[in-house]
Protein backbone atom coordinates (compact mmCIF):
# COMPACT_ATOMS: atom_id res chain seq x y z
CA UNK A 1 0.00 0.00 0.00
CA UNK A 2 1.22 3.26 -1.00
CA UNK A 3 -0.01 6.97 0.03
CA UNK A 4 0.87 10.47 -0.89
CA UNK A 5 0.05 13.86 1.05
CA UNK A 6 0.25 17.02 -0.83
CA UNK A 7 -0.73 20.06 1.21
CA UNK A 8 -0.65 23.07 -1.50
CA UNK A 9 1.64 20.97 -3.63
CA UNK A 10 2.62 21.88 -7.23
CA UNK A 11 1.17 24.34 -9.35
CA UNK A 12 -2.09 23.35 -9.15
CA UNK A 13 -2.40 23.42 -5.67
CA UNK A 14 -2.83 20.38 -5.02
CA UNK A 15 -4.38 19.73 -1.08
CA UNK A 16 -5.54 15.80 -0.79
CA UNK A 17 -4.44 12.47 -0.17
CA UNK A 18 -3.85 9.70 -2.33
CA UNK A 19 -3.37 5.89 -1.22
CA UNK A 20 -3.30 2.73 -3.64
CA UNK A 21 -3.11 -0.89 -3.73
CA UNK A 22 -1.64 -2.84 -6.22
CA UNK A 23 -3.28 -6.11 -5.53
CA UNK A 24 -6.28 -5.21 -6.26
CA UNK A 25 -4.95 -2.60 -8.59
CA UNK A 26 -7.43 0.54 -6.51
CA UNK A 27 -6.57 3.75 -5.42
CA UNK A 28 -8.57 5.97 -3.20
CA UNK A 29 -8.30 10.03 -3.18
CA UNK A 30 -9.53 12.17 -0.10
CA UNK A 31 -9.41 16.09 -1.05
CA UNK A 32 -9.62 18.68 2.06
CA UNK A 33 -13.14 19.20 0.65
CA UNK A 34 -13.98 15.89 1.63
CA UNK A 35 -14.39 14.76 -1.65
CA UNK A 36 -13.93 11.38 -1.74
CA UNK A 37 -12.99 9.57 -5.26
CA UNK A 38 -12.32 5.52 -5.79
CA UNK A 39 -10.91 3.93 -8.64
CA UNK A 40 -10.58 0.33 -9.82
CA UNK A 41 -8.03 -0.68 -12.57
CA UNK A 42 -4.03 -0.99 -13.74
CA UNK A 43 -4.57 3.20 -14.67
CA UNK A 44 -5.49 4.08 -11.15
CA UNK A 45 -2.10 2.97 -9.80
CA UNK A 46 0.80 5.41 -10.18
CA UNK A 47 4.79 5.12 -8.55
CA UNK A 48 5.95 6.40 -5.19
CA UNK A 49 9.05 8.77 -5.54
CA UNK A 50 12.32 7.55 -4.68
CA UNK A 51 13.63 7.35 -0.89
CA UNK A 52 9.87 7.28 0.27
CA UNK A 53 10.16 6.81 3.43
CA UNK A 54 7.49 4.16 4.96
CA UNK A 55 5.36 4.88 8.30
CA UNK A 56 5.71 1.92 10.64
CA UNK A 57 2.27 -0.12 11.51
CA UNK A 58 0.34 1.89 14.82
CA UNK A 59 2.07 5.11 13.75
CA UNK A 60 0.62 8.05 12.11
CA UNK A 61 1.49 11.65 10.42
CA UNK A 62 -0.75 14.60 9.97
CA UNK A 63 0.54 17.42 7.41
CA UNK A 64 -1.85 20.54 6.42
CA UNK A 65 -5.65 19.04 7.30
CA UNK A 66 -5.20 15.62 6.98
CA UNK A 67 -3.82 12.72 9.39
CA UNK A 68 -2.92 9.19 8.20
CA UNK A 69 -2.92 6.06 10.52
CA UNK A 70 -0.91 2.81 9.46
CA UNK A 71 -2.24 -0.33 10.67
CA UNK A 72 -1.77 -3.93 9.85
CA UNK A 73 -5.56 -3.63 8.27
CA UNK A 74 -5.04 -0.87 6.05
CA UNK A 75 -4.77 3.16 6.04
CA UNK A 76 -6.90 5.24 7.75
CA UNK A 77 -6.61 9.17 6.59
CA UNK A 78 -8.72 11.34 8.16
CA UNK A 79 -9.83 15.20 7.99
CA UNK A 80 -10.31 17.23 11.30
CA UNK A 81 -13.99 17.04 10.76
CA UNK A 82 -13.62 12.81 10.89
CA UNK A 83 -14.17 12.85 7.19
CA UNK A 84 -12.21 10.34 5.48
CA UNK A 85 -11.50 6.62 4.64
CA UNK A 86 -9.91 3.20 5.70
CA UNK A 87 -8.04 1.88 2.68
CA UNK A 88 -7.48 -2.20 2.77
CA UNK A 89 -6.89 -4.77 -0.06
CA UNK A 90 -10.82 -5.11 0.56
CA UNK A 91 -11.76 -1.86 -0.68
CA UNK A 92 -12.36 1.76 0.89
CA UNK A 93 -14.69 1.77 3.75
CA UNK A 94 -15.67 5.82 3.99
CA UNK A 95 -15.51 7.41 7.22
CA UNK A 96 -17.79 10.53 8.49
CA UNK A 97 -20.61 12.31 6.02
CA UNK A 98 -18.17 11.62 3.14
CA UNK A 99 -20.00 9.89 0.03
CA UNK A 100 -17.86 8.11 -2.18
CA UNK A 101 -17.73 8.66 -6.05
CA UNK A 102 -16.32 5.41 -8.04
CA UNK A 103 -14.73 5.44 -11.45
CA UNK A 104 -13.30 1.83 -13.26
CA UNK A 105 -9.92 2.83 -15.20
CA UNK A 106 -8.81 -0.58 -17.36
Amino acid sequence: MECEIDNQFGQGALTQVLCLTETPAQSVTLGADSTLKQCSGQACLSNAGLNTPQLPYGTSITLGPFTCLSMTTGMKCTLGNGNGFVLARSGVRPLGSVTLTTANSG
